[in-house]
């Protein structure tokens, strides 16, 4: 279990490496628009990735879908890299992205379920597990501990989302999101009470 999670480390480091390198690049362009904020990024990123994404789900364009989902994905993560580098870091920001961040996957995995009716229970354990990863986190952070880090990360869920909708591999994608997040979740409590 250990080397498997080192692995997924040492993956998501090198996806975040990438993302910040282009990232940094799209910033130095946003910072000619005085308007842009990092929550008017936040707030766009959800509507492209949360709602636009889920209408071409429900409607069954999953490869189209995949490529929205990426992007609004992409842009989420820029927020918070334009927050730090403007000297815009608020704490009511990082709560409206987190938010948004819930509300965005519990629209896509909804959708799908919508898109796809036969997999309700699969479809079901995915959100319960989605919610619950991050709910768990916050809890342990909230009586001051510090959150042990999981297998079933936002990164990895993503990746798992775009990849499978990319390929519409629908099944899989909710059997290993059913099976990756409650385990996940398990994992982050039985190590946070343990602690």
């Amino acid at each position: 279990m250990k080397d498997f999670i080192e692995k997924l480390k040492k993956y998501k480091k090198k996806i975040v490496d990438l993302n910040t390198t282009i990232a940094t690049k799209f910033i130095k362009f946003l910072n000619n628009f005085p308007f842009i904020t990092p929550n008017l990024i936040t707030i766009i990123a959800f509507i492209i990735a949360g709602i636009v994404g889920s209408i071409f789900i429900i409607n069954r364009y999953y490869t189209t879908a995949s490529f929205i989902i990426l992007f609004g994905f992409w842009l989420d993560s820029v927020d918070g890299n334009f927050a730090r580098s403007n000297g815009m870091v608020t704490k009511e920001g990082g709560i409206l992205d987190s938010v948004l961040d819930r509300y965005s996957d519990l629209f896509i995995l909804s959708s799908i379920i919508i898109a796809e009716p036969e997999y309700l229970v699969l479809g079901l354990l995915s959100i319960i597990g989605s919610s619950m990863v991050p709910y768990i986190r916050a809890r342990i952070e909230g009586s001051g501990k510090k959150a042990p880090e999981t297998f079933a990360s936002r990164e990895i869920r993503c990746v798992l989302i775009i990849l499978c909708l990319m390929f519409h591999q629908i099944f899989i994608l909710l059997l290993i999101l059913s099976i990756l997040t409650n385990a996940s979740a398990i994992h982050r409590l039985y190590i946070g009470l343990k602690n």
